[in-house]
């Protein structure tokens, strides 16, 4: 209970002064005047610094009043050699008296805002730890640390003012933050390692200490004539001491890393984050301030400009805290100490032409302010840039956001190409339009031929020409893509539509899409390959018992087979077959026109028949490829369309039965596309190889079986031979019918001798009992 009270009290007695601290920073104005006394026991301006208002005094000022009384009777100039809080001052100057009234002047600096906006930052940030890891004892401790940082923010503005109470707030908190540190680190290790720092609760030790020295802190208040070396011994002991404690977080930071940096890899990251983010942070007010001022009496950059600092370590931590995330402090501190280095020679080069502008207007000491200053500004943007030039893209760099959004586009476009055709519509179409040329084409050169594929107007024949030759065409941009041993690919692009050169960025982004194309190609590569290999598989399974345990092998075989003739007709129709559209219109149009002969119009019209003849033949080879109809009209029509195509195109004479078409056509569609590509396997094997004059083929319903017989009266074969010789590997062939009444469930017969012709019987069950 007396420990509650006790810290209730300590709570309201806190608040109560931070509440005085404002009242004494908003009612008076600071003083920048240091003055000291002459051997005439008169007191005059020695210093004049930057951080408050000067009243319009000079250095070598008496003061000789101060509030109508004399100047050794005033308590800010008896105990702190300055002068605050003061109505008005009487100065003489050459003999010359005259009045200073404060009245006059902004109460208000740009350091006691920026102090009031860093209040508020530290309470803030001392709340958000507070209500939201309010279970880790390690942030309470550290939003203790914020409140802290806020104190002396606040004591600032008042102890500048010449307040005892601001002074004794302001020097207590700067020694009690190193020993937070400590104590924060002491609960962070524990919490997030599981580990101690070597020298265990030294700052139990230290807390006492900084106790003790605030008793001799309360004699300020006393009219004592030394109060002033009082208060310089204590200020010492206590910037000593501060440095003391700092050496000691660090000494116990580097023992630990040493234990823990070949076994723990998050201590050891852990570690190096504290002990780096605590050098940047106190480094500038330790080394630029503190010692200056403890060795010499004088502080090289006013601890006002360095205490800033300050506020990284804590801030890095509390990120740490919320978030739960280590970051890779050693590349920020490289890229920072990176940038710093970059930006001391501009640094030097600003205040250097700001010296020459200003002649003898500054001391040497706010250069060096103003250098270093310049210095940190710099090197922040520079690091900056980086985020910045992200996030700003589209303004800043918009041809580089163009690209950057067309290289992911075809890099997911690429995840979904299955053969090098697609190549086409997917990413080729996409690399000719970001980088507006004329036209592009990849280009495949094998050991012995030459596949491409191309995109807009580009001459294919200049293209493989250059490839083959290796000579240079300045028309033309060529990029190896692969260099596989068994063939080599190009991206061959035209010149630009604006005619201009290729930019650096456009060079990157070429070489990236490059990347991806390569790794891309050699994946299809070994998919067409493999392909290749299973579709020799397929027709090489030996028996039907082995062959069930293959169902989902040849199943997915079938489903490539299918989905590449698709693609296949797909393109005939689309391209070759549009294009000889075209091409009869124009030449039809050409004949309609006066300006042609009679002979030539012959030529023409017998050209016209030529292209009609071989789109008449293509659009067999679509069907072929792809029959439709199968889908539309049923599987008894699309064979009828089958045997009328071919019998136009060939000498022997087929002949077709059916039975129970009805009972045929409520087989499911898979079925129906087997038994259709048998029969046309087994017509195309009629022409290539038996000679025949008279094919009959029967499909019939018989005990609840569909079968399928195939004669022919042509030279027939030798099955054992023909099997040994392993007939037509690209899966067409008796082996390939065979699979597929294999995955059918079904049974297949050959009968055939040389000059006898040859008869299949294929028997398909009912009800299929297979599964895939």
């Amino acid at each position: 209970m007396l420990k509650k009270l006790s810290k209730k009290t300590l709570i309201i007695f806190v608040l109560i002064s931070q509440i005085w601290f404002f009242y004494i920073t908003l009612n008076f104005p600071n003083s920048s005047i240091i003055i000291n006394k002459s051997l005439e026991n008169t007191w005059y301006v020695e210093q004049i610094n930057s951080i408050g208002n000067n009243f319009g005094l000079e250095v070598g000022d008496i003061i000789h009043k101060v509030n109508n009384s004399d100047s050794n009777n005033y308590y800010t100039i008896q105990k702190w050699r300055t002068v605050e809080q003061f109505e008005s001052i009487l100065i003489i100057r050459d003999g010359v008296k005259f009045e200073v009234i404060p009245t006059d002047y902004y109460h208000l600096s740009r350091f006691d805002i920026i102090s009031f906006i860093s209040v508020f930052f530290c309470y803030l940030v001392a709340y958000i730890l507070y209500k939201n890891v309010y279970n880790s004892k390690a942030a309470r401790l550290l939003s203790l640390i914020f409140v802290t940082i806020a104190i002396i923010f606040t004591s600032l503005g008042a102890s500048t003012r010449g307040d005892t109470l601001g002074i004794i707030f302001n020097l207590t908190t700067v020694g009690l933050i190193p020993i937070l540190f400590l104590h924060f680190l002491y609960i962070l290790f524990k919490e997030k390692a599981d580990t101690i720092l070597p020298i265990r609760k030294i700052h139990i030790y230290l807390y006492y200490f900084i106790i003790i020295t605030i008793f001799p802190q309360i004699m300020f208040y006393l009219p004592l004539s030394n109060i002033y070396e009082m208060f310089s011994i204590i200020r010492n002991i206590i910037m000593l001491y501060f440095l003391f404690s700092v050496l000691i977080i660090f000494l116990n930071l580097t023992i630990l890393y040493l234990k823990y940096r070949k076994k723990e890899k998050y201590v050891s990251t852990l570690i190096k984050t504290i002990w780096i983010s605590l050098l940047i942070s106190t480094f500038p007010f330790s080394i630029f301030s503190f010692l200056p001022d403890l060795l010499s009496g004088k502080e090289w950059i006013s601890s006002i400009y360095t205490c800033w600092f300050g506020l990284l370590f804590p801030l890095s931590f509390a990120y740490l805290l919320i978030s739960k995330k280590l970051y890779d402090i050693e590349i920020i501190f490289r890229r920072f100490l990176f940038t710093i280095i970059i930006s001391i020679i501009p640094s030097g080069i600003i205040v250097f032409s700001n010296e020459l502008t200003y002649t003898n207007s500054l001391l040497n000491s706010h250069y060096i302010v103003s250098f270093i200053i310049t210095t940190f500004i710099l090197s922040l943007l520079l690091y900056s840039f980086e985020y910045l030039t992200t996030k700003f893209q589209r303004i800043i760099f918009p041809k580089r956001y163009y690209l950057n959004n067309a290289l992911k586009k075809i890099s997911q476009n690429l995840r979904s190409i299955s053969s090098f055709h697609e190549l086409k519509d997917i990413t080729l179409v996409d690399i000719v339009k970001t980088m507006n040329v004329f036209g592009g084409a990849i280009i495949f050169k094998y050991n012995d031929s030459i596949e491409t594929i191309s995109e807009g107007d580009i001459d294919l024949n200049k293209a493989t020409k250059m490839i083959e030759t290796s000579e240079v065409n300045h028309d033309y941009i060529c990029f190896e893509i692969t260099d596989h041993e068994e063939y080599t690919s190009y991206l061959v692009l035209t010149k630009k539509k604006t005619n201009t050169v290729i930019g650096m960025e456009e060079s990157q982004w070429i070489n990236l899409i490059i990347t991806y194309l390569a790794v891309n190609l050699e994946n299809l590569y070994l998919i067409r390959k493999l392909t290749m290999k299973l579709e020799q598989l397929a027709v090489q399974i030996p028996d039907e018992k082995t062959a069930n345990e293959f169902l989902w092998f040849r199943k997915f075989m079938f489903e490539l087979q299918e989905k590449e003739r698709v693609r296949i007709a797909t393109d005939l129709h689309d391209t070759t077959m549009q294009d000889l559209f075209f091409l009869k219109r124009r030449l039809n149009a050409l004949i309609e026109t006066n300006d042609i002969n009679h002979k030539h119009a012959n030529e023409i019209k017998n050209i016209v028949s030529y292209v009609e003849i071989i789109n008449v033949n293509l659009r067999q080879s679509c069907f072929e490829l792809h029959p439709y109809l199968l889908q539309e009209a049923g599987l008894i029509h699309a064979i009828r369309k089958l045997i009328q195509q071919e019998s136009e195109m060939n000498t022997f004479e087929i002949e077709f039965s059916i039975g129970d078409e009805y009972q045929i056509e409520k087989r499911n569609s898979d079925t129906k596309s087997h038994i259709f590509r048998m029969i046309q396997e087994m017509i195309t094997n009629t022409k290539k190889h038996a000679q025949a004059t008279k094919v009959n083929i029967s499909l019939q319903i018989m005990n609840h079986e569909i079968q399928l017989q195939f004669e022919d009266n042509g030279i027939g074969f030798n099955e054992q031979i023909n099997k040994e010789q392993d007939t037509l590997k690209s899966g067409m062939g008796m082996e390939q019918i065979k699979s597929r009444v294999l995955y059918l469930n079904g049974q297949f017969k050959v009968e055939s001798s040389i000059g006898k012709g040859a008869k299949f019987w294929i028997t398909l069950p009912n009800k299929e009992e297979k599964s895939a």
